[in-house]
């Protein structure tokens, strides 16, 4: 195994607040926002996308635990529930993800199975926590925003790609 993964994700704004959400290889997602910020209903929201990917951030590393701790499975579901809570002064954040998991192993593996658990929590927990939802600990590469009066748009005949290129280029080198 590599010391370092990387894992890409195109979003394309497709109007109002939903967008269509790729990655090379799997199929589109459409995402929205939730239907109580204005979203579209019927579509995954960020809020669900990150309930889902630590639910299943669980289930995975549960099982490479149990692999390697040679633990017989005979099935895994899991209910997870955010809650999303108003902080005042602070706005909305993630206050709880909390996990129901329904195990299947034979019964001399239990306790077994029950300490590959918590060593699987106490990973996600720590990963989490390295997650910060009280501060953005997210780079943000290309930014392409521009302002209502157009400063730092594309100029007539400028393609977006080549003012951000240009852009790039001053104090980086070639694009």
């Amino acid at each position: 195994m590599r010391d370092k993964y990387e894992y890409e994700v195109g979003l394309t704004w497709k109007g109002e607040r939903s967008g269509i959400m790729e990655s090379s290889g799997l199929p589109s997602l459409e995402v929205s926002a939730p239907p109580e910020f204005a979203g579209q209903p019927g579509r995954w929201t960020p809020e669900q996308l990150l309930v889902g990917a630590t639910s299943s951030c669980l289930m995975t590393t549960f099982l490479a635990i149990a692999e390697f701790s040679k633990i017989t499975v005979s099935f895994f579901r899991a209910k997870a529930t955010g809650r999303l809570e108003k902080i005042a002064g602070e706005g909305y954040r993630f206050t709880e993800i909390h996990f129901v998991p329904e195990i299947g192993v034979s019964t001399h593996e239990v306790e077994k199975a029950r300490r590959a658990l918590a060593k699987a929590t106490g990973r996600l927990e720590k990963i989490a926590g390295r997650l910060s939802f009280y501060r953005n600990p997210f780079r943000a590469g290309d930014r392409r925003l521009y302002s209502r009066s157009g400063e730092g748009a594309p100029r007539s005949g400028q393609s977006r790609e080549e003012l951000l290129c240009q852009q790039f280029s001053q104090g980086h080198g070639e694009c």
